[in-house]
């Protein structure tokens, strides 16, 4: 690797790996399987021909490239379940602190963690998230919204009406 080169990957490194592990832990993978496939997406950063060198674009690159990883992941445990008849591994997250840990965030799907995250925790737009999720630019601005009226819905106790 190059020295300039080298610089740029030691500079996305250190600023995106926190984020991704996180992204990945609060998708659903476990600890440890979000610091393997961060590595794997880095790594693939590296060996990608083409990789873009700008900082929001290589960060949409890195997202795309874990999200791709974990999905192939968890198909492969699905197959390895159906095939052995065994329990899956443990895909979740460790406990946190606060709204992450408790019911109405572990209660969204993966899919609705992941966008919520991606728009709130990543500040991604629409778009960006479209890339990363392979969606439609439409479909994340629809399922964004569910997705948060789903969580709110979780978090506001409901009202009992007076008798």
């Amino acid at each position: 690797m190059t020295p300039p080169r080298f610089a740029a990957f030691a500079a996305l490194y250190a600023g995106q790996q926190p984020a991704l592990w996180a992204y990945l832990v609060r998708t659903g993978a476990a600890a440890a399987l979000a610091e393997d496939l961060a590595q794997e997406a880095f790594i693939k950063w590296l060996d990608h021909a083409q990789a873009p060198e700008d900082p929001g674009a290589a960060k949409a690159f890195l997202f795309t490239t874990a999200t791709r990883l974990l999905i192939d992941r968890w198909r492969r445990e699905r197959r390895y379940v159906a095939w052995d008849d065994s329990t899956p591994a443990n895909t979740t997250a460790p406990p946190a602190d606060g709204l992450l840990s408790s019911g109405p965030w572990t209660a969204l799907t993966p899919r609705e963690r992941q966008l919520l995250w991606l728009a709130h925790a990543e500040e991604f737009t629409h778009a960006e998230i479209a890339q990363v999720t392979g969606l439609a630019p439409a479909s994340v601005k629809v399922l964004l919204s569910r997705a948060r009226q789903r969580l709110k819905a979780r978090l506001m106790p409901t009202e009992q009406p007076d008798d």
